[in-house]
């Protein structure tokens, strides 16, 4: 990670497709490289420098300038980078200093899906994501719900996108629909496939598997009763996280026999393919030349629907529309059909879904040419897919979009992306509220064109604020920013580093700040059985005698994490004795 840390907004040049065979750079341009580790961080391929945005530039200067300026900062000497930290940077008689917002907003913070997955557009294709370019419009949806309103389906224009690395699980539901997704991506579940109940979940808090039945319940207290977790779980053909997760709630009573706990995601749509076949051609000239597609806006509705579509089909009875009943019946879609004063049958698709599945894969030039994705009104599900099968596979190349909506649908499935502008908007919120208690010329300084009173009510919002110099102004030495724990016996880095090993931008910032404030001669940092890295705290006083350690971070897929993950999920800590290797190399300078 360089100075900039993060993704573009719309309009900057991204290296979209750069691992799917399409290289967008030479050898010798300069590349910008990101690294971070899972679950705090991601795994970024090498992409061209992004174009600086003029606030990013302004926020850039006055940083430095503010830096130069403060003695004794916490992050140590310069040179500086600019970290998106949250920076608030203050002023009194002995010059200016900094203090944190609440939270710092990254353009790394993306949720993604693998290349290969499906998203709908708004003209009803399925594309692969890997193929959607910066400008392309998805057919998305209200990210949130109002009570007695549903979410409506909304034109939701892609903002940004580009390849990444990212810890991942391979996903599979009850309808056959295979997934892989990072694991921050979120999805909106619905407990028991209900719309009116749903949230949104990240993939590493979904949960597969079966229900429990009686049976499964004696024999999971009979196997754990020796402590042996782990032996329960290969006995019994579970995860230690369910086997863990349901001895806890046998214990304390809240276990309920055959209760299906399993992830329902919200289907909102088929995924179908263009039908190029002879029967499809005749549907499309059918309805094109005898059809209709109407979408009414009214208001008056119930329940905030607002909107009434309609496709048809009219035509009297003979051999035309005995073949267009035929065909329409072996493509699964239901239809009405009513007869008429005028002689003529009246052939009618009504469900959204089915509306959206004929005019998407039968695609009738008239009336494709007439349809409003922004006219659909509520968005309603057509089941729920129920997931069975959860493997985590490590990081993974994936597809990382920013759409308008901050919504989209990826193979049917309810799915989401971006910041929400609301919630960076309390950034904003927090940092106004201190700076209106200051002169107003410290406040004229650092914004001279008026960011703070102007309310983030989109992603444009959030990339202005993203940029600008109270989210993109903490000064870090590019060591203790980017730096990289070495494995044992590899050779030194090229470019700048100092005695911070543990970048804020590769480990978790709560515990890579920690290097901020120890004592000298205790090792934060330690490398574990598998020769990753490790980092473990004290557990008692500064000279008490007691050399045990707790474990705070442990590096995905290795023994310790394993451990570290069994441990808490019985809600306790990983501690390690003071003979165990970690404890060693911990205290080894006392």
């Amino acid at each position: 990670m360089s100075a900039r840390g993060g993704v573009p907004p719309a309009g900057r040049q991204v290296a979209r497709r750069a691992l799917w065979g399409e290289t967008l750079m030479t050898s010798n341009e300069p590349v910008h490289t990101e690294a971070e580790s899972h679950p705090w961080t991601v795994d970024v391929a090498n992409h061209p420098p992004r174009k600086d945005s003029a606030e990013y530039v302004a926020s850039r200067r006055k940083m430095n300038q503010f830096a130069a300026q403060s003695a004794g900062l916490v992050y140590g000497p310069g040179p500086y980078q600019d970290h998106h930290g949250g920076a608030l940077w203050l002023k009194d008689d002995q010059g200016w200093f900094m203090v944190r917002n609440q939270a710092g907003i990254e353009w790394s913070a993306q949720f993604c899906l693998n290349g290969e997955v499906k998203v709908l557009t708004a003209d009803l294709r399925w594309m692969r994501i890997k193929t959607v370019q910066v400008g392309d419009v998805l057919l998305g949806f209200d990210e949130e719900s109002s009570p007695g309103v549903w979410r409506r389906w909304r034109p939701s224009e892609v903002l940004a996108s580009r390849v990444i690395e990212r810890p991942c699980y391979d996903l599979t539901f009850d309808d056959g629909t295979e997934i892989r997704a990072s694991a921050d991506h979120r999805w909106l579940v619905g407990h028991g496939g209900h719309h009116f109940t749903s949230k949104w979940v990240t993939t590493e808090n979904l949960r597969a598997g079966q229900p429990w039945t009686a049976e499964e319940d004696e024999r999971l207290l009979e196997l754990s009763s020796t402590g042996n977790l782990a032996k329960a779980a290969k006995a019994m053909d579970r995860s230690l996280s369910a086997v863990t997760s349901r001895r806890k709630r046998l214990r304390d009573g809240t276990a309920r026999v055959g209760s299906d706990m399993r992830s329902k995601i919200l289907r909102l749509t088929d995924v179908w393919e263009d039908d190029c076949s002879r029967g499809g051609g005749y549907l499309a000239a059918a309805f094109d030349g005898e059809g209709w597609l109407t979408q009414t806006e009214d208001e008056e509705r119930g329940r905030g629907f607002g909107v009434s579509v309609r496709l048809g089909f009219a035509q009297r009875s003979n051999a035309m529309l005995d073949e267009v009943e035929k065909l329409l019946k072996e493509r699964g879609f239901t239809y009405s059909l009513q007869y008429g004063t005028d002689n003529c049958y009246r052939l009618t698709l009504r469900t959204r879904a089915e509306i959206m599945r004929f005019v998407g894969s039968i695609r009738p030039q008239r009336l494709l040419a007439d349809f409003q994705p922004s006219i659909l009104g509520t968005m309603q599900r057509i089941g729920a897919a129920t997931l069975t099968r959860k493997e985590f596979v490590g990081p993974q190349p994936v597809v990382a979009l920013t759409t308008s909506t901050g919504t989209f649908v990826a193979e049917g499935l309810a799915s989401h992306n971006c910041a929400d502008p609301a919630k960076v908007d309390l950034l904003r919120q927090n940092a106004k509220r201190l700076y209106d208690l200051l002169p107003p010329q410290v406040k004229q300084e650092l914004d001279p064109d008026g960011l703070l009173d102007q309310q983030i009510k989109d992603a444009a919002g959030v990339a202005r604020w993203t940029d600008s110099i109270f989210n993109a102004g903490v000064p870090l030495h590019p060591g203790f920013h980017t730096g990289v724990l070495r494995a044992p016996g590899a050779p030194a880095p090229a470019g700048p580093t100092d005695q911070q090993p543990g970048g804020v931008h590769h480990y978790p910032t709560p515990i890579a700040d920690i290097q901020l404030f120890k004592y000298d001669d205790f090792q934060l940092w330690v490398t574990d059985a598998d020769g990753k890295p490790a980092a473990v705290a004290p557990v008692a006083p500064r000279g008490s005698g007691n050399a045990s350690v707790h474990v705070l971070y442990a590096t995905p897929g290795t023994q310790l994490a394993q451990q570290k993950k069994a441990a808490e999920s019985a809600n306790n800590p990983l501690i390690l004795g003071p003979d165990h290797p970690l404890a060693a190399q911990a205290y080894r300078d006392q």
